[in-house]
């Protein structure tokens, strides 16, 4: 069969990783951030920029603690 790319109804494509997110557990969080942190570390300031503001749509807590762990390192 075809594949085929089409748009769903979906107003809000960052709803559902701002409530996994707001579902975990503190320490489950600090991990998460910690290993978004690690990871983006390595990658260039637009890209990392990019991330750090769909986390912030999808949670602002999430968008302002993956930006603070990326300006400590």
């Amino acid at each position: 069969g075809s594949v085929e790319r089409q748009k769903i109804s979906r107003t809000n494509d960052f709803k559902q990783a701002g409530e996994q997110y707001r579902s975990f557990k503190d320490w489950e969080r600090n991990d998460l951030i910690l290993n978004l942190v690690t990871a983006l570390k390595q990658c260039n300031p637009d890209i990392q920029e990019r991330m750090v503001e769909h986390f912030t749509q999808a949670d602002p807590e999430y968008g302002k603690r993956v930006r603070e762990g990326l300006a400590q390192s």
